[in-house]
């Protein structure tokens, strides 16, 4: 009825964002944050030197490298009162690298991708985006937006 078959037209490189922020592995996390704050998204692609994907950096890692390891077995959030929240951050920031905190579990597809494919990649990894990637060459991010926006929103 619309016009749009998702299943054999719509693919990666009709719907991903073009790349504006990337992280490389050598960067300071105290850089990395203000080129987070700067992203449309709480994640940003990670590359290498030669400019390929290794991974993203996202608001949980840091939020995660901010809070002790105990946080998660506290049965009462009242007992952080005397917490300073973040100072482990705060101790890293100038000499740790992105490389040590990124995560490498990203998903990636190719530019010719079928949307049918990515949205299932998506559910199936709980993943908020997903990276289009040419010959070990980071060309766009698909978030899940990009898909309701293409083929929800009429």
């Amino acid at each position: 009825e619309t016009g749009i078959d998702v299943r054999r037209t719509l693919v990666a490189a009709d719907i991903m964002t073009p790349v504006k922020h990337t992280l490389t592995t050598e960067m300071l996390l105290a850089k990395a944050v203000d080129v987070l704050v700067a992203a449309p998204d709480e994640g940003v692609p990670v590359v290498d030197k030669q400019g390929k994907l290794v991974g993203e950096l996202t608001s949980k890692e840091l939020m995660t490298l901010g809070m002790p390891t105990y946080v998660g077995v506290l049965a009462n959030s009242q007992m952080l009162d005397n917490f300073e929240p973040f100072e482990n951050f705060f101790q890293h920031e100038n000499n740790m690298r992105v490389r040590e905190l990124c995560r490498r579990d990203v998903v990636s597809v190719p530019p010719d991708a079928p949307v049918v494919q990515i949205s299932h990649l998506m559910m199936m990894h709980q993943k908020r985006r997903v990276y289009v990637v040419d010959d070990g060459e980071l060309k766009g991010i698909i978030y899940r937006m990009n898909i309701i926006e293409r083929v929800l929103h009429i």
